[in-house]
């Protein structure tokens, strides 16, 4: 079973990552196999020209239900697959996708099944689930590009205009005047890795500007016992993995209009509730999608709010983030806090936390004005691997005229130097963050003074 943290990233965003590889060099001989004939058989030696070519499309249709592609779905992954989403129909094709250099999607975001005008209706499924033939490290590389946390409107936006029903009239039409969406994330992944993507997250393709093919084999995986129509208005029907690891329940009544504003708008979502709570997720709109501070969980209660920026702002510092929060947004509404964390800037939170003026009246610290003696503070971490934190170090050293080495690895280390105030400060300002475990500090040593 899909453990809670893994749960919780793939209720908030949408999709999930498989690190682990999968064998994929036959599959890769297929792949590359189909494009020689296209070229042998038109004589075209840039296969951007054959994109969408009858070549091209027939040579995929004669080994999309090979059975090495079709091994990767129903036996390497099976089981991670149905950690989350419980035992599923075996999968009996494939929808082979290379995007070659040059290649420009024309399309905005979309949902299977609904991008064009179709002779039939294809099946609905659960998930889709990609994995990867090669390299595709970098971004503006044709790569898999997601909305996180986009599938929480896609069904509140169902729930208000019919669902499934809707979207067979429709297409994506309505839903995609209605729900604009910002910039997409760009998913990089090394050949083997498996991605996947709840049904319902809108999701499109990245230009492919590099000089590589993008090569992914994509599989419709449908659980067993799946009502596609009812899963359009309950999004997470089918997905016992997730269901059980976080105990998902109906929006208490209370907060009901708020709550939906809230998965509307793309905020957020509710993971669960009790009698006199809410727990509700927050997307942090200053971060990338990973596993612990692109999301603030929120518990909301009659006496008022409690944090947790999950492995962002020390503890610490979570009721001064709540009454930060009260100070700019009095009497806030759940909608209303959700909107402010969305917005919250953790580097100027802790700057106005922190600020310069914040020193003894005797003599302030200014960074145009350093203190005459120096000193010098060395930090040993279990380890430092956030590149936004040491980014984040770095430009405070830079503007408090402080000498910083920063080594991010397993075990990590600070080291910063300077006038003893701007130390000081810098300090103050880095025990705000949270750390796995507690920094081991080398105690201040004096080196000069003038």
């Amino acid at each position: 079973m899909i453990n809670n943290l893994l749960a919780h990233f793939v209720h908030d965003h949408g999709y999930l990552l498989r690190d682990k590889p999968v064998e994929i060099s036959h599959a890769k001989t297929l792949v590359d196999g189909a494009m020689s004939n296209v070229v042998e058989k038109t004589g075209v030696t840039n296969m951007l020209d054959c994109a969408n070519s009858k070549p091209w499309k027939k040579e995929r249709a004669k080994i999309r239900k090979h059975k090495t592609f079709l091994s990767l779905v129903n036996v390497d992954l099976r089981e991670w697959i149905e950690s989350v989403v419980g035992p599923f129909v075996p999968v009996k094709s494939t929808h082979i996708a290379v995007r070659f250099p040059g290649e420009v999607w024309d399309e905005e975001w979309h949902i299977d099944n609904f991008v064009t005008e179709r002779r039939y209706q294809p099946s609905e499924f659960t998930c889709i689930v990609g994995v990867y033939l090669a390299d595709n490290m970098e971004t503006s590389a044709g790569n898999f590009t997601v909305f996180p946390g986009a599938h929480h409107r896609v069904e509140n936006f169902n729930r208000t205009n019919g669902g499934l029903a809707h979207f067979l009239e429709h297409k994506l039409s309505t839903a995609r005047e209605e729900m604009k969406m910002g910039k997409g994330w760009e998913i990089v992944a090394r050949a083997g890795t498996a991605v996947l993507a709840h049904r319902m997250l809108p999701h499109t393709v990245a230009p492919n500007k590099s000089e590589d093919n993008r090569y992914v084999v994509w599989f419709r995986v449908t659980a067993r016992g799946y009502d596609g129509e009812s899963a359009f208005t309950n999004i997470w029907e089918s997905w016992p993995g997730v269901c059980s690891a976080l105990s998902l329940k109906p929006h208490p009544e209370a907060h009901a209009a708020e709550l939906a504003k809230i998965e509307t708008l793309g905020l957020g979502a509710m993971v669960t509730c009790g009698k006199d709570y809410v727990d509700v997720r927050v997307r942090h709109a200053h971060g990338e999608p990973n596993l612990f501070a692109s999301m603030v969980s929120v518990r909301c209660t009659s006496t008022g709010y409690r944090f947790h920026t999950n492995g962002y702002i020390c503890k610490a510092m979570h009721a001064r983030m709540v009454n930060t929060m009260l100070e700019d947004t009095p009497g806030a509404s759940l909608f209303a806090c959700a909107e402010w964390i969305s917005r919250c800037n953790y580097e100027e939170l802790i700057e106005r936390w922190v600020p310069y003026t914040d020193r003894p009246s005797a003599g302030r610290a200014q960074p145009d004005r350093p203190s005459a003696e120096e000193t010098s503070v060395r930090w040993t971490f279990h380890h430092l691997h956030s590149r936004s934190k040491s980014a984040m170090m770095r430009k405070w050293a830079a503007e408090m005229k402080l000498d910083i080495s920063i080594i991010r690895s397993k075990p990590g280390q600070l080291e910063i130097s300077g006038g003893k105030d701007m130390v000081s400060l810098f300090t103050e300002r880095f025990k705000c963050l949270y750390w796995n475990k507690k920094p081991v500090m080398v105690c201040p040593i004096p080196t000069h003074s003038t």
